[in-house]
């Protein structure tokens, strides 16, 4: 995972897919969202109109293949003469049933969507997810999928203006194609969500993030702990639907434009939300448990997206509390209080800078740290001269003090 000069990159991209600079890349999140997840590469832009096309081919034959699977399914299903207690009979009869329970589950969520979508729309978006459904069932369809095809949806089907027959936009953003382009981006984005939609890989489960603010800020850790939160619900919503629940659509495009740039794999998701805990640090640390649920389940709206990906990133390369406390100060939050163990890390620090001084002057050069240091730094001592002496003697290259 890299920092990615997006606005540089945004330029490039610009440049390329409309040479005339008359629009802003930033429209065609579809596309470049694409080129982050790897539905088109970004060594092949030669060939990314005929991969289009042969996805927009594919998709066809899957709703195909569906259609039929679905019609046997059902006429032998309706039968008179099956009964579902025959052997014989018994899978069919359950795949039936079972496609009948999904499809009821799809149109249930599709017309509770948060996102507004015609009665066209919504029939297309139903039938990406029952699709994607009959063809990945070692994932199958959750509830929350839903609100993520829908606003792919709508992102593409907006981004559908008519644009020059000599640009590569007017085959990726064909308007008669939105659903197979949809249904790609959709799949290339549930496959790397898929762990948090797998109950044996604890989805929902706060492990990771109780163990980034052990490591960034203890004491607001410790607090939350002793709140016994229902982390479960809270993180199966912010994860699955990539935070879509929490912020507003212009927060979330640029939040997910960040994210897919910068780590594609989407590994940083964690990190974000604890990224997202130090941000709000001050709320939390007074909270008692009813307010402190009710807060995590209706977050502000955030200010700057791109950065909070910038400061999770930060948080899995360094977790420290140096760390915890520059994020939390990037929001306007009070920093934790310094740990002990950090207290005695810079006394160490200055402690090597001071030895390898008075060395460099005697003309001994620089020694290595070694461990002993340590145990004696724990012995308490009044005076300063036998301070000194005990830090010497831990230098495994010094043999005599004088």
């Amino acid at each position: 995972m890299q920092r990615v000069p997006l606005e540089k990159e945004r330029a490039a991209w610009t440049k390329y897919l409309y040479p005339d600079h008359t629009h802003d890349l930033s429209m065609f999140y579809s596309v470049v969202w694409r080129i982050h997840l790897g539905e088109l590469r970004v060594g092949e832009s030669d060939a990314w109109s005929t991969t289009t096309l042969l996805q927009r081919r594919a998709y066809r034959h899957l709703c195909t293949k569906y259609t039929k699977a679905w019609d046997e399914i059902r006429r032998f299903g309706d039968q008179n003469d099956i009964h579902p207690l025959q052997d014989t009979n018994k899978t069919l009869w359950e795949k039936h049933t079972g496609m009948e329970e999904l499809h009821a589950v799809i149109d249930l969520d599709i017309q509770r969507l948060s996102v507004t979508l015609t009665k066209e729309d919504q029939q297309c978006v139903a039938r990406i997810l029952r699709v994607w459904s009959f063809t990945h069932v070692h994932i199958g369809y959750f509830q929350g999928m839903h609100e993520l095809a829908a606003l792919l949806w709508r992102i593409r089907a907006s981004e559908s203006d008519p644009v020059p027959m000599d640009s590569v936009l007017h085959v990726l953003l064909s308007p008669g194609d939105i659903e197979p382009d949809t249904y790609f981006l959709f799949s290339a984005l549930i496959q790397r969500l898929a762990p948090m939609y797998d109950h044996t890989q604890r989805a929902g489960s706060p492990t990771l993030i109780k163990a980034i603010l052990h490591r960034v800020d203890p004491s607001l850790n410790s607090h939350l702990q002793s709140l016994q939160l229902e982390w479960t619900p809270i993180l199966l919503r912010w994860h699955r639907l990539l935070y879509m629940q929490e912020f507003t659509e212009a927060t979330i495009l640029e939040l997910w434009d960040t994210l897919f740039a910068i780590d594609p794999t989407l590994q940083l998701v964690p990190y974000i939300s604890a990224a997202i805990l130090l941000s709000q640090r001050d709320k939390l640390v007074q909270s008692e448990y009813i307010d402190a649920m009710q807060f995590l389940m209706h977050l502000p709206d955030l200010n700057a997206p791109r950065q909070l990906v910038e400061h999770a990133m930060q948080l899995s390369q360094t977790p420290s509390a140096s760390t915890g406390a520059f994020i939390a100060r990037a929001y306007e939050q009070h920093p934790p209080p310094e740990p002990a163990e950090s207290k005695m890390e810079s006394a160490k620090h200055l402690l090597r800078e001071l030895t390898a001084g008075i060395l460099t002057q005697d003309g001994h050069g620089q020694s290595d740290w070694s461990p002993r240091t340590e145990d004696r730094l724990y012995i308490e001592s009044s005076n300063y001269t036998e301070q000194h002496k005990r830090a010497m003697l831990s230098l495994d290259s010094v043999r005599e003090f004088h």
